[in-house]
């Protein structure tokens, strides 16, 4: 058996303590501002040939409100908009709800929504709704 000392104990702790920073950092700072843009090929049986080769923009997920940066969230629209999708689809969660404040601010962001040149279309997820 094992006897567990106090100078382990306490690296023990103190590693623990660091992992759990670590993950806390990565969801807080990291993951809200993980922007990708990706290009897999989209096979769909049956498309209609005018569709063929056409582009989709999926975003989810922004959550407006104090988590995450509007500068960022818009520079993050301005790059979109520059690939010029044909289409645009917004998969939900719009915003985080914590009141009717961030109804403004989100106005405020989608003003820089980016658009599809065929089509734009969204809709909501489950942080977009509120007491």
């Amino acid at each position: 058996m094992k006897v567990i000392t106090r100078r382990r104990a306490i690296t023990s702790l103190a590693a623990l303590g660091i992992a759990s920073a670590s993950v806390g950092y990565y969801t807080w700072r990291w993951e809200p501002h993980w922007l990708e843009f990706t290009y897999p090929p989209l096979p769909i049986p049956g498309l209609a040939s005018e569709l063929e080769g056409r582009t989709l923009a999926q975003i989810a997920d922004i959550h407006v409100g104090p988590q995450v940066d509007d500068v960022y969230l818009v520079e993050s629209f301005r790059r979109l908009q520059q690939i010029n999708p044909d289409f645009v689809t917004f998969t939900g969660d719009w915003i985080s709800y914590r009141g009717p404040q961030q109804f403004e601010q989100l106005r405020r962001v989608l003003e820089h929504f980016p658009h599809g040149r065929l089509a734009t279309v969204g809709i909501l997820g489950n942080h977009d709704y509120g007491p």
